[in-house]
Formats: C-alpha cells, structure tokens, sequence
C-alpha cells in the first residue's frame, strides 16, 4: 500500500529506495479497547551507497512515508 500510495503522488525515488532495501517489522503493543489493536514499527533496512545519497533529505523522506 505505501508503495502506491507513493507512487500516485510522484516519488518514484522513494519507491525505488524502498524496492531495494530490506525490512523489519517490530511488534510494538497491543491495546485492549474495542476489539483491540497491534501496533508495530516497520524499519527499512538501507545500503550506505545510497543512504549516503538521501542524508540532507532523510527527515523529508521519512515524513513522505509516514505520511503514506
């Protein structure tokens, strides 16, 4: 889903950095009210040659994600 959400507002780069890179996923907590729900913290795992290439950028991309 973030993937195409990305993609429909135009960041292909983001999508590509996304593509290449590997990921975790942690579980966070889970909340008892109405049904419950888990939370959990989804990691992209980033190679320095390109992490190298986003750093003066890192804290506009992660806010392009997280808003996706």
């Amino acid at each position: 889903m973030i993937v195409q959400d990305l993609r429909s507002n135009n960041q292909g780069f983001i999508v590509d950095l996304i593509k290449k890179a590997e990921y975790s996923l942690d579980f966070l907590e889970h909340d008892n009210w109405n049904g419950g729900i888990d939370y959990y913290r989804l990691t992209f795992h980033i190679k320095y040659s390109d992490f190298s290439k986003i750093l003066n950028k890192k804290a506009q991309y992660e806010k392009i994600v997280d808003d996706s």
